[in-house]
């Protein structure tokens, strides 16, 4: 704050900070104060230094599911279905071209055939089958179909690995809909108009959760509703990219993006000294902005 002595700070909330200044006790008000309508009632406002915006940011969670049974999640069911079915449907027709090209073939007993058939069948997946076929027939079916098969184990094999080894981040929550259906908690930093806007917007006051600081809107992160804690915060763009400058890979913005007017610099109605002085700080602060992010 810029007063008649000179410079001094305050921890006031901005509200209670801007009340003041008509009364004369300062000239204005240097940081990141939000501009709002009904704030440039009773003070001047600059221009905005800052990115504008207001955003829920909710964690983040790996979304292919890691289970005993993953092996099957590279394919679809209908396509496990297709697979199985193809194999008895070869295993079918090379009975038949079989049949009747090669008498040894017929003469076996009904189990032998079956299980001859088969086993030559599923033994082409690992490109196995030893047993050379006496149809002509045969031998074009099965080059046709070891040909399917490759595609489909190295398909099968790429997508597995995949699931394996990379993470796919999703957000715990989709949308601003599905927050307030939920009834989480939601946190906001203390002394903000983001609280007012949360009431508005029909969230229910008794599941909102104030903090003060990125460590601590961490910490009520880490805690969850279901110890007190938070599930998602709502705050100003430019907090929330503090914060996930040093957590980005836990965390994520939701739609949607709230229109806000960003943060500027503060004067009363009569110092025009002062407006000199936050016009050069604008532009000194925007340049710094734009070197570092």
């Amino acid at each position: 704050m810029a007063s008649r002595q000179g410079l001094s700070s305050t921890s006031e909330t901005p509200n209670k900070l801007l009340l003041v200044l008509p009364l004369q006790e300062f000239d204005g008000a240097v940081g990141d104060t939000t501009i709002l309508a009904n704030r440039s009632h009773y003070v001047d406002f600059a221009l905005p230094y800052s990115e504008t915006g207001i955003v829920f940011l909710v964690p983040v969670k790996d979304g292919k599911e890691k289970g005993e049974w993953v092996f099957l999640k590279p394919l679809t069911k209908e396509l496990w279905l297709v697979t199985a079915a193809s194999f008895l449907y070869i295993g079918i027709m090379v009975w038949i071209f079989e049949y009747q090209a090669d008498e040894e073939f017929r003469e076996q007993m009904i189990i032998d055939k079956i299980s001859s058939v088969f086993y030559f069948s599923f033994s082409t997946l690992f490109f196995a089958h030893r047993r050379p076929s006496e149809s002509f027939f045969t031998r074009v079916l099965v080059v046709v179909w070891c040909f399917v098969l490759l595609i489909l184990t190295q398909s099968y094999t790429a997508t597995l690995t995949s699931m394996l080894t990379v993470q796919e981040l999703r957000p715990t929550v989709r949308h601003m809909d599905d927050l307030r259906k939920s009834g989480v908690n939601i946190g906001y930093q203390t002394g903000s108009f983001t609280f007012e806007r949360l009431k508005q917007m029909r969230f229910d006051e008794s599941r909102l959760k104030t903090y003060n600081s990125p460590e601590e809107m961490r910490e009520l992160f880490l805690h969850k509703s279901s110890n007190g804690g938070i599930d998602a915060a709502f705050d100003e763009v430019a907090y929330i990219k503090l914060f996930m400058a040093k957590y980005c890979s836990e965390y994520s913005i939701i739609e949607p993006t709230f229109k806000a007017d960003g943060f500027g610099f503060v004067s009363g109605a009569d110092c025009f000294l002062f407006r000199l002085l936050m016009v050069a700080a604008e532009e000194r602060y925007t340049a710094c902005s734009q070197n570092h992010f």
